[in-house]
């Protein structure tokens, strides 16, 4: 008895988020930025500038103050590749009393047309 050859999967690995796109068409590539910093409200306007720069499309933001004196911002990101998403947190990494950046690629459903199911 011959065992069956496995099929090849559809999709080859890859470090690239932006290649999963082809296999999920009515998915849309968003980016959420986590910025971890002291409680210093002008960072806000600085990354401002900084998505400014990237010809990113800024979906959503929110900024929560932690226990301690701290400052989470989120923000969901468009029209920029994966790539760019993590450039772009490494970047903000830099900023002058930021603690920590990262980056989480989101697959949301397409927003369809109106009238359409």
């Amino acid at each position: 008895m011959n065992a069956s050859p496995l099929a090849k999967p559809a999709i080859e690995p890859s470090d690239d988020f932006d290649d999963l796109r082809a296999a999920l068409p009515n998915m849309d590539l968003f980016h959420d930025l986590r910025i971890a910093c002291a409680e210093n409200w002008t960072l806000l306007a600085e990354l401002m500038a900084v998505l400014g720069q990237a010809d990113a499309k800024l979906c959503s933001l929110s900024a929560q103050s932690v226990d301690g004196g701290g400052l989470t911002i989120k923000c969901r990101l468009s029209a920029l590749s994966s790539d760019d998403a993590g450039a772009l947190a490494q970047n903000l990494s830099l900023l002058s009393g930021v603690t920590s950046a990262t980056v989480e690629h989101v697959f949301l459903r397409a927003k369809r047309a109106p009238g359409r199911a």
